[in-house]
């Protein structure tokens, strides 16, 4: 009998579809959905019929204070982002097969094959540095982290750096006992980590500081971005209740669509940096438009 951990991932991947193939018809509407989609992209990744999208993160405030005193704009990650397609050239949804394989308990192996392809890709497209996305089901595991840093260290016999890379991961994935364990141990080898959903009604002062403590890129929803710079929520409060227990930290605003709101971000709620599929590709681009914007106003 084979042990499944002297296996490949995308080895133990196929095993398991198999498995969940065999018993396909005594499960439900949604399950079969779900092996039907995590089959796709389980093809599409054997198969190599896959990419990465990338979104910059830009910080607003090192572009402020480089235009008022001409200081060096430090360069963030840049989110990748998994793409892949059907042998006939159809995009598959992301979001709908990932949770496919987080629901069939694929979340680990899907990640560990993601990791050195990020990392090669960073490499070959010259991305560094990049954030990977890890699943709350991967980043609590000793598994995932043990398989996740042998592909660290032949980055780094490789000449490669430890900035290069940033792990994001969930809130989740933080408040458990083993997530914390791994976090506190990959940043103690020099690794720095993201948190992907800063935001919440109910957020605990106790939560608030786990976050500020082990975290050094603090990214809010989507939503709650959307609810600031409607002037819906006061993101502003966080942000200095986060920065009081950790000043070095940078939060990130996620679904920016241009400058003018980066702006607003910084200058309501002291959000440092942004990020967002429709801002320009190239850092001096997004330099560029808020240079435009004093020298207009």
């Amino acid at each position: 009998m084979v042990d499944s951990l002297s296996l490949t991932p995308i080895e133990r991947m196929g095993n398991t579809l198999k498995k969940a193939h065999q018993r396909l018809e005594l499960q439900s509407d949604e399950y079969k959905n779900d092996v039907r989609l995590a089959q796709q992209m389980y093809e599409a990744l054997k198969h190599g019929r896959f990419t990465f999208d990338s979104e910059p993160w830009y910080c607003t405030r090192d572009v402020v204070k480089w235009l008022k005193e001409g200081t060096p704009i430090v360069r963030l990650p840049q989110e990748l982002l998994l793409r892949a397609t059907t042998h006939d050239g159809q995009p598959i949804p992301p979001g709908p097969a990932v949770a496919a394989f987080v629901g069939l308990g694929l979340a680990r192996e899907l990640d560990l094959f993601l990791v050195p392809e990020m990392i090669s890709y960073g490499k070959q497209q010259r991305k560094f540095p990049i954030s990977i996305n890890v699943s709350s089901s991967a980043a609590t595991t000793p598994e995932f982290w043990q398989g996740c840093f042998k592909h660290l260290k032949k980055h780094l016999q490789a000449g490669g750096n430890k900035a290069d890379i940033v792990f994001e991961i969930e809130r989740e994935a933080l408040e458990s006992p083993n997530g914390l364990k791994a976090v506190k141990a990959v940043r103690e080898q020099g690794f720095r980590f993201a948190i992907d959903d800063f935001y919440s009604d109910e957020l605990h002062p106790s939560q608030i500081e786990t976050i500020a403590r082990y975290i050094d890129f603090i990214k809010f929803t989507g939503a709650a971005i959307q609810g600031g710079i409607e002037g819906k929520y006061n993101l502003g409060i966080l942000v200095e209740q986060a920065r009081a227990i950790g000043p070095e930290k940078l939060f990130v605003a996620k679904w920016v669509d241009n400058h003018e709101q980066a702006l607003k971000l910084f200058k309501e709620y002291n959000i440092d940096a942004a990020q967002g599929r429709n801002l320009p590709e190239d850092l001096k681009d997004f330099a560029g438009s808020i240079k435009k914007y004093f020298s207009a106003s």
